[in-house]
Formats: structure tokens, C-alpha cells, sequence
């Protein structure tokens, strides 16, 4: 079995230096270089490992052939995620993925991001995401071309200061968040203890709903919330617009598993209290309006879980503190005489989509070309 792994070792170094060619380095723009550069100091770590694996003499004891092949699927698997997602971006880069990355820099610029701007890539099969270690978002092939969605953007560009260690910058952002999770962990260690004494019946899901607060509903509410602090009206119409198109019943909450992103109900109040403390009260009554019509659509009703995992007050303190945590490290807060370009482009995109909904198409055909930088 040592030939066929050693065997197999070979034929994924042979991948890995294959792979290396595939970045068109005398093509790329110089936007783009940076997250080259970064690729192939990764391609060389892992050729590093695998000739580790080839060569090392503790890995050619049979009794430790468990863990090579082990340590062989670990980086098989870092591979392919190189070659499928970050490798395959750089060799398909096209003009629109430049502007699409020259974009978010002035995004960046507008709102006074603290850390490098994202490189962006079309390449994206689930909704706008980033990978924090290169630097990468991922978005969906036309969102280049359109205007609605790209709101959503913030969400993602909150990512790497949530994620990002040892950033002086950033640390009181972080601060802010941790607080926020003392605060929940509290709140639902109080509703277990309760339950307990009075012999009830919801100690599991009330277990759940904590875990989940801290290890994910906290990050995507502190994401959303920097979107509202950043763009504005916008990014509350942004999540209506996905929900509409995507999503299921706004109420859904897990509560015999650990999930990752809470109902949508609970973001678009949390949104809609934030949206409201900076000042936009006349947006969030429409706002209001237009998500209770969406709700009674889909059919969708408020459970007692929901109100068990979504208290009021904790969706009202994540956006205090999510405000904080934004000005804290000297981003700048959307207000409505704000004159940035992008703010007003987004903002103005959904005005008219909401005022003219059917005419909204051939207004944003001709807003394209300000997009091109």
C-alpha cells in the first residue's frame, strides 16, 4: 500500500506544479497579482508537504500508514479547494472581474474600511461569500451587471474584521461582538437555569439557540448590521429582494441542530432597529410595509420557538453594539445627505425599483456604464 500512496503523491505533485501554470501571470491585472502571489506561496507549502509525505522515513513505517494517508486527504483536499476556487479565478479573470474588484475598492475607500479590499471573482455557486485567508469574494456570475443585489457586498466585507487576528485596527470591532456574545450566553444560561426550577420542557432547544447565537447567528447579525451602518436603506431592501426570490418561510428556526444563519424575520428586525437608530424612520415604515406583505405571501407564521430564540431585547442590543463596534473603528455611518457615489447609486437603484418597479429594468441599463471604472 506505501507504492500506491507514494504512487499517488506523485501524481498530485505533478497537479500541484501543473497548477502553477494555470495563473496567468503577463495577464493579469495588477489588482489581481497580490491574490497570485498569495497562490503560489500555498502551491509551494503544499508541494512542500507532499514531498514531506514522499520522502520523510517515519511515513514508510507500515504502522503509520493510517496517518499518512490521513495527512494525503488533508491536503488533497486544500488542493482542490486551491485549484477549484482560487486558481480557477485568476485563470478565468476577465475585464469583468477587474471592474467588479475596482468596485469594491471604492466601496472600501467610500465607507473607510480599516483593512486591504477584498479581490472579487464571478466564480461564486452559493450567494455573495469571501475567503478571509486570501482575500477572495466570491459572487455570482452576472453581479457585475446588476444593481439590487450588490448591497450584499457589505455583509461580506465584515467578514475579515470579525476573522481577521491581531489586527490593531480591528480589535475593538471584535470586542464589541464578544460582548455581544457574554450577553446572549447570559440571557440563555438564565432561561435554561429557570427552566430547570420549574421543571420545564425547552432546556434542549434553549441549549441550541445559545450555541447557535455564538457560533453563528452573532457573526451574520454583526455583518448585516455593518451593511445597514455602511450603505444604509439599501441593504434592508437588499435582504427583502433575496428573501423574496429565495428563501422559505421567514421564521424557520432550527431547534435540534446548531445553524449557522438565523431566521430571516429576526435579521430584518435587527436590520430595521439599526436602520431606524441612524436616522432612517420614513425608510424603515416602507421597509415595514413591503416585508409584512412578503411574510403574509409566503405563508409563513411565528412560532413559539422563534420568540423563544429571537427575544426582542437581544436583537435590539446586537444592533447597539454592532453600531459601536462600526464607529468604534472609524467606518463611516450612512446618513442621507451622504454623497458618496456608490451610497448613492445603490440607494437611488432601489428607490426607483420601489417607486417603478415595472419601468426599473431599462433605468438600470443605462446606470451601468457609471460602474465602469
Amino acid at each position: 500500500m506505501n507504492k500506491y500512496l507514494n504512487g499517488t503523491i506523485l501524481e498530485m505533485l505533478e497537479r500541484v506544479k501543473t497548477l502553477k501554470t494555470k495563473i496567468p501571470v503577463n495577464k493579469l491585472p495588477n489588482c489581481f497579482k497580490q491574490l497570485a502571489a498569495t497562490s503560489t506561496n500555498e502551491l509551494d507549502k503544499n508541494i512542500a508537504e507532499l514531498e514531506r509525505l514522499y520522502k520523510d522515513p517515519k511515513f514508510q513505517v507500515p504502522s503509520n500508514l493510517p496517518f499518512k494517508l490521513t495527512a494525503l486527504q488533508k491536503l488533497v483536499y486544500a488542493i482542490d479547494y486551491l485549484e477549484n476556487y482560487v486558481i480557477a479565478s485568476l485563470h478565468r479573470c476577465e475585464k469583468e472581474d477587474e471592474t467588479l474588484t475596482l468596485l469594491i475598492d471604492k466601496v472600501c475607500k467610500e465607507i473607510n474600511y480599516p483593512l486591504l479590499s477584498p479581490v472579487a471573482s464571478r466564480l461564486s455557486q452559493s450567494y455573495y461569500c469571501i475567503d478571509v485567508k486570501f482575500n477572495h469574494m466570491r459572487v455570482p456570475l452576472l453581479e457585475s451587471e446588476f444593481l439590487l443585489h450588490m448591497p450584499d457586498l457589505y455583509h461580506e466585507l465584515a467578514h475579515p474584521l470579525i476573522s481577521i487576528k491581531n489586527h490593531p485596527s480591528i480589535t475593538q470591532f471584535q470586542e464589541k461582538l464578544g460582548q455581544f456574545n457574554l450577553f446572549t450566553a447570559q440571557y440563555f444560561e438564565d432561561q435554561i437555569k429557570e427552566q430547570k426550577r420549574n421543571n420545564g420542557q425547552q432546556i434542549k432547544s434553549l441549549e441550541i439557540f445559545s450555541d447557535s447565537w455564538i457560533e453563528g447567528w452573532s457573526v451574520e447579525l454583526f455583518c448585516d448590521l455593518f451593511g445597514v451602518y455602511t450603505l444604509g436603506p439599501a441593504y434592508a431592501w437588499a435582504h427583502l429582494h433575496l428573501c423574496v426570490k429565495r428563501a422559505n418561510d421567514p421564521f424557520e428556526t432550527p431547534e435540534y441542530y446548531v445553524s449557522s444563519h438565523l431566521a430571516d424575520d429576526a435579521r430584518m428586525q435587527t436590520i430595521l432597529f439599526g436602520l431606524e437608530h441612524i436616522g432612517f424612520k420614513d425608510e424603515v415604515k416602507s421597509i415595514k410595509e413591503h416585508w409584512k406583505m412578503y411574510v403574509d405571501l409566503s405563508g409563513g407564521t411565528m412560532e413559539a420557538n422563534f420568540k423563544l430564540a429571537f427575544p426582542k431585547h437581544i436583537l435590539e442590543h446586537c444592533a447597539m453594539l454592532s453600531f459601536e463596534a462600526t464607529k468604534a473603528i472609524k467606518c463611516q455611518i450612512a446618513s442621507r445627505d451622504m454623497k458618496n457615489e456608490i451610497y448613492v447609486s445603490l440607494n437611488t437603484a432601489w428607490q426607483k425599483f420601489i417607486n417603478d418597479p415595472l419601468d426599473y429594468i431599462g433605468w438600470e441599463k443605462m446606470q451601468r456604464e457609471k460602474y465602469d471604472v
